[in-house]
């Protein structure tokens, strides 16, 4: 009997063979282990196997070298009395606006800040109607909470035990107000407004990548003097990213001119960028606390900005 004990979700069994080809399905199978602890995997090619059970994403055990023979029922003594999952717990994160009410919806990401793998991508829950998202988690660890909902600022917590509570506001909202209009150039079609929370490793990468907690964009077109943005709470920095024309930069045989070393017929060398990416330019920092309105003028550094536009031109195939 494989006995695992688990706060949560129902865990699983997957074996893998090792070496050998043939039938994939044969050789790998993620049976569900019953309530009683038992699972049985059939239909499996003669070999020795490697086995993982997992609670959750968790993985809590892995056996190697079992064998299974031809034409039997294998029953490998070191799964007579297997117990896993004592590390285990189930993270209860209970969401609420500032008034105490439960957020229903609400994206919460759990990040174990042990694990690199989890730093990069993490596990995400939604909130059901009473606020609570519900994750199995590994005890004793760190993690770190990011929750965001369309109708609040995101925040970010790291927390250390569970349960959780935590409290979303509105935010502010942050009126930019140009020392310029955005100039009309050609090779760019339009311009994007990026509030990254101080801290943020990612500031000022490119656009494209809204899913970051806390990053707040604005699209804009040429002309455009200001822009608003809402659901904000605490230190931002500023930046304006410039957003190439993928028509215009397509050099011979489709490829991207901006992409590339090549150089142009007229001797000129086409500059690296990434089409993902753009061009930023940094416009300083800003804090917005409460859910107010907080107004803010950003000076563009017109020489700075004439070069990013030089790059760009610069890039553009000769005959277009």
């Amino acid at each position: 009997t494989s006995e695992l004990q688990a706060p949560s979700s129902a865990p699983r069994a997957r074996g893998g063979r090792g070496g050998g080809r043939g039938n994939a399905t044969a050789r790998r199978t993620s049976p569900r282990v019953r309530a009683d602890g038992h699972f049985a995997a059939g239909g499996l090619l003669a070999g020795i196997y490697t086995l993982e059970i997992r609670v959750g994403d968790i993985l809590v055990e892995t056996v190697t070298g079992l064998e299974v023979p031809v034409g039997e029922v294998a029953k490998p003594d070191r799964l007579a009395n297997l117990v896993v999952g004592q590390g285990i717990d189930l993270g209860v994160v209970h969401v609420t606006d500032m008034q105490g009410r439960p957020v229903s919806g609400a994206r919460v990401r759990f990040v174990d800040l042990a694990d690199e793998t989890s730093r990069m991508f993490g596990g995400t829950e939604r909130t059901n109607d009473e606020g609570d998202a519900k994750r199995v988690i590994q005890v004793g660890r760190a993690m770190r909470l990011e929750v965001s909902h369309a109708d609040y600022a995101d925040l970010r917590s790291d927390v250390t035990g569970f349960p959780a509570r935590l409290q979303l506001s509105q935010g502010g909202q942050l009126a930019v107000q140009f020392s310029a209009a955005l100039p009309t150039v050609e090779g760019v079609r339009g311009y994007r407004l990026v509030a990254t929370p101080v801290g943020d490793a990612g500031a000022g990468n490119g656009f494209g990548r809204g899913g970051r907690p806390g990053r707040r964009t604005q699209d804009l077109a040429a002309g455009v003097a200001g822009a608003e943005l809402d659901r904000l709470s605490g230190d931002y920095t500023l930046s304006l990213e410039i957003r190439p024309d993928p028509a215009l930069f397509m050099g011979a045989g489709g490829r991207r001119g901006g992409g590339g070393r090549q150089g142009r017929p007229d001797g000129q060398r086409r500059v690296n960028f990434d089409f993902r990416t753009g061009l930023s330019l940094p416009l300083g920092t800003v804090q917005v606390n409460g859910e107010g309105r907080r107004s803010q003028t950003v000076q563009i550094d017109d020489a700075a900005l004439n070069a990013i536009m030089e790059q760009l031109q610069a890039s553009l195939p000769a005959e277009r």
